[in-house]
């Protein structure tokens, strides 16, 4: 996957409880690499995406059931986090590009941790906390810190939504 980077304001609703995602690399590309698959995402009202009403609600269906969006039309995530298997190891490995949901602005941020970061400030104070609340902003640490998310979620909960 080439270096992707968009942040992109959200009129979706959002769930009360949003989870963690795990996505196939080809999924993920397929989804956040398509123009029209982002504004469904983003968009309540198809009116406001330029798309037809009939291919708005056939996104819309993928996206319910790539889980992403919930049974009733709110976004059902903080972060996506692609991977892909290894057959040689027999692992999981993570893509350097990553989704994050600000709650708080409303903002949905794709980015590619092989670059640069230049995000908004507030997105960085929501991700970039260290244990101890100390404000940590490099992009190295915030990628660090949504791996440790996502380590824990899974520890806590056992299990974690990947599609």
């Amino acid at each position: 996957m080439k270096g992707i980077e968009s942040c992109i304001y959200v009129q979706r609703e959002i769930c009360e409880r949003p989870s963690i995602i795990l996505m196939d690399k080809n999924l993920f590309k397929n989804i956040f690499l398509r123009e029209s698959y982002l504004k469904v995402l983003v968009n309540q009202d198809f009116k406001e995406t330029g798309l037809s009403k009939s291919y708005y609600y056939y996104i819309l269906d993928k996206l319910k059931k790539s889980n992403l969006i919930n049974e009733n039309n709110k976004l059902n995530f903080t972060i996506v986090v692609a991977y892909k298997l290894d057959d040689k190891d027999f692992s999981i490995k993570f893509e350097p590009i990553l989704v994050f949901l600000s709650i708080k602005r409303k903002i949905l941020y794709i980015f590619d941790i092989r670059k640069k970061c230049f995000l908004d400030e507030e997105i960085l104070k929501e991700l970039g906390k260290d244990g101890k609340g100390k404000k940590e902003y490099s992009c190295r640490n915030i990628i660090e810190n949504i791996y440790k998310i996502v380590s824990e979620h899974i520890i806590d909960k056992g299990v974690i939504y990947v599609q």
